[in-house]
């Protein structure tokens, strides 16, 4: 079974390195303990007065409690607790994130929030692995929180109408981290046909050739269809899809069949695969001229 997402982080184990991480400071180290203390009394942490044995860097410690505040069901806790993270270390990505996760109804807040996020990680990460760790950046612990930063940064950024710096942000994360754990390649790639950006869209799906999923190969008879209409490529690509997923052209041609919320999981072939294709991908093939028709007509 797949997972659409990596939104939470893994749980690390404990650092127990002195090295410490550059980051700016927040606040007074006397200031810092007093506020500490008193977030710690009132959501029941532990402060980092408690332990002295503790020589984590401030930047483990403020991961360490962002790992537990991923598991907290109490939203208002739980953001005290990302709050609590930054006055650790205010280079603590994934508290951003978690933020912004939390965040409602103000779009520019979450923007905000996010890019605030990838400065953080910037910060906490230092410039030498942008240029060093470029094809790997997931493979490292560390990078994760920039990465989910940015992914967060580049939605929101998608949603608030502001394409190019969206895709800008997309195309950088995949330069990073060509593997794409997060399923960028996909996200990207609606945001491409959507805009009608068919080279960048043919050049993203000649990075990944070997791909034989549904989601590159609806990708595929689309754009086959713009730049042929009708040929025996696209009808070739189009029975590739029907033959990975029998449910993926029902939802296009019926969207008011698609389910109200966004799956969680999903498996090879089944509905909610179709669902996760679909739903993005409606605007796409609706505003094509004929492609819905062609659609209909070659799978009748």
């Amino acid at each position: 079974m797949a997972k659409r997402s990596d939104k939470k982080p893994p749980r690390k184990k404990k650092n127990t390195s002195t090295k410490e991480v550059p980051s700016p400071p927040s606040v007074e180290s006397a200031e810092e303990d007093s506020l500490l203390h008193a977030f710690a009394h009132v959501l029941g942490l532990k402060g980092p007065e408690d332990d002295e044995e503790d020589d984590r860097t401030p930047l483990d410690r403020a991961q360490d409690l962002i790992y537990d505040a991923w598991e907290e069901e109490d939203e208002l806790k739980r953001m005290m607790m990302a709050k609590v993270a930054l006055e650790i270390c205010p280079d603590c990505a994934d508290a951003y994130c978690l933020l912004a996760e939390d965040a409602t109804g103000i779009l520019r807040y979450t923007i905000d929030l996010y890019a605030k996020g990838v400065a953080a990680g910037e910060r906490a990460l230092g410039p030498d692995i942008f240029r060093d760790g470029v094809g790997g950046f997931w493979g490292p612990l560390e990078t994760r929180p920039y990465m989910r930063a940015r992914a967060g940064l580049a939605e929101c950024l998608w949603e608030a109408g502001r394409d190019d710096e969206a895709i800008g942000h997309a195309w950088d994360m995949l330069r990073l981290n060509p593997s794409d754990n997060q399923g960028m390649r996909y996200i990207l790639m609606h945001w491409l046909a959507e805009t009608k950006r068919d080279d960048e869209a043919w050049r993203l799906l000649n990075e990944y050739p070997d791909e034989a999923t549904l989601f590159w190969e609806c990708s595929r008879a689309l754009l086959l269809y713009r730049k042929e209409g009708d040929s025996k490529e696209a009808r070739a690509s189009l029975k590739r899809v029907q033959k990975l997923n029998k449910h993926a052209v029902g939802y296009l041609l019926s969207p008011m069949d698609l389910p109200d919320e966004e799956p969680e999981h999903y498996q090879f072939g089944s509905q909610e695969e179709a669902a996760l294709y679909a739903s993005p991908a409606l605007r796409s093939w609706y505003e094509t001229p004929g492609a819905v028709e062609w659609l209909e007509k070659r799978t009748a």
